[in-house]
């Protein structure tokens, strides 16, 4: 009951009177918090680039002091020969410039693969919003149109419980047929309960991504969507696409390569490095000896470290490890790639005949409801053949409505597991959708 009273608040709340799925998408790009994290995370991962080249570009610092000193001196017997108080400043400016440092090299490697990983996370986010985003979409319409499909179906189970009440009253039937009737009812009218909070949770999941709750969401007119198989129709051609396009993939195939790229960079611990430095800086003192210099120098310097406690050689081969690991984990993504697509895809052609198949089921339920019920009436049925065949058909309706909902997110599916699914394609699913605006 609870979960009942919800709903009704739900729809009582609700930011917008009616929405397609392009308003729906259009609100999860502004208020999904996993894409916008996605985008900060780009965002962060492009100062990778420019924080690694700087190490090729000149390094300046400046250093100032002042100080007041207290001296008192003593002499070899400890006699004191005088004590002063003076004040001291200096200034230096120093600048270097890289000539060679191989790990500079390395990272610069590492920071451009990085923001490339980057991109494609980013655009794998946006894909999977898009999937997410109709996916939450269609579960809401599929859990109103089982909520709706099992209301009707207690209805009718309480017409009948009604005629067979009156069948018994006027001595026509048994006890039992009347039992039967009302345990199929109580049933059903639990049924109804547990749809209720399957379409509350539907909601919650929407209001997830989107941020808010939608009074009504427009459903698939009655010919839509038109049962397609995919196009290309060849399994192989698909699966191709996505080992070369899945955006997942890629980025396992970036990280790869950034693991590479960390081997040299370990390694070039082993490299020497060569600097130009330059300095210049002024001192002075108001001591008794009065002291005021100025210096400067410019040249190449020069360091090798030849032994470090074999951390180097540690490092590398931690690296080569890492390397291996991020390889293995590269080759379970493109198997776990071609699963998908490759159920994916067969999950349509299942669905362009199961929808077909219940849709038939549909009609011939519906004849043998109506032949049941004429049974019934003449004493050649019982009440158990009539409840048995109307379970039949509510759950064959139940199974057509999902079917139609299942094959929209399929098809998304397989389109994002090829790494071809881009907004765009909600503007066709959505041109499926009865809309009154």
């Amino acid at each position: 009951m609870q979960r009942l009273l919800l709903l009704v608040t739900l729809a009582l709340a609700a930011t917008s009177h009616a929405a397609d799925l392009l308003d729906v998408f259009n609100s999860a790009l502004d208020n999904d918090p996993d894409y916008a994290a996605a985008i900060a995370a780009r965002n962060a991962a492009l100062e990778a680039e420019p924080q690694a080249r700087a190490n090729f570009l000149p390094q300046l610092s400046v250093l100032a002091d002042a100080d007041q000193v207290f001296r008192d001196s003593r002499n070899s017997v400890g006699f004191n020969s005088g004590s002063e108080y003076y004040s001291s400043w200096q200034y230096a400016l120093s600048a270097s410039q890289s000539v060679f440092r191989k790990e500079n090299f390395a990272l610069l490697k590492q920071a451009k693969l990085s923001v490339q990983q980057a991109e494609v996370d980013l655009a794998a986010a946006l894909q999977d919003l898009v999937f997410r985003t109709a996916q939450a979409y269609f579960n809401v319409l599929a859990a109103q149109e089982d909520l709706q499909l099992r209301k009707a179906e207690t209805k009718a189970f309480n017409r009948q419980l009604e005629q067979a009440q009156q069948r018994f009253d006027v001595g026509l039937i048994a006890i039992t047929d009347v039992l039967e009737a009302k345990a199929t009812r109580d049933s059903s009218v639990s049924e109804d309960i547990a749809a209720a909070n399957s379409l509350s949770d539907s909601y919650e999941a929407l209001r997830r991504i989107t941020g808010h709750y939608y009074e009504h969401l427009y459903d698939l007119a009655k010919e839509h969507p038109p049962l397609a198989k995919p196009d290309p129709p060849d399994l192989k051609v698909w699966s191709e696409t996505a080992l070369a396009q899945n955006l997942p993939l890629q980025a396992a195939k970036l990280s790869y390569q950034i693991a590479q790229e960390n081997v040299d960079l370990q390694r070039a611990g082993h490299y020497p490095t060569l600097d130009l430095v330059a300095s210049y800086g002024r001192s002075k003192d108001t001591s008794n000896f009065r002291s005021e210099s100025t210096d400067g120098r410019i040249g190449l310097e020069f360091n090798w470290s030849l032994y470090q406690g074999g951390r180097v050689s540690s490092q590398v081969r931690q690296a080569e490890h890492e390397s291996t690991q991020s390889r293995e984990l590269l080759e379970s993504v493109r198997r776990r790639t071609d699963a998908d697509t490759r159920d994916a895809y067969r999950g349509v052609i299942s669905l362009v005949a199961g929808v077909n198949a219940l849709k038939e089921s549909v009609i011939s339920s519906e004849s043998a409801v109506e032949a049941t019920e004429a049974g019934y009436d003449v004493g050649t049925r019982t009440i158990v053949d009539v409840l048995n065949v109307q379970t039949v058909l509510f759950t064959n309706q139940r199974d057509y409505s999902k079917a139609r909902y299942n094959y929209v997110i399929q098809t998304l599916r397989l389109k994002q597991a090829a790494g071809s699914l881009a907004p765009e394609d909600l503007n066709l699913v959505n041109s499926w959708l009865v809309v009154e605006k």
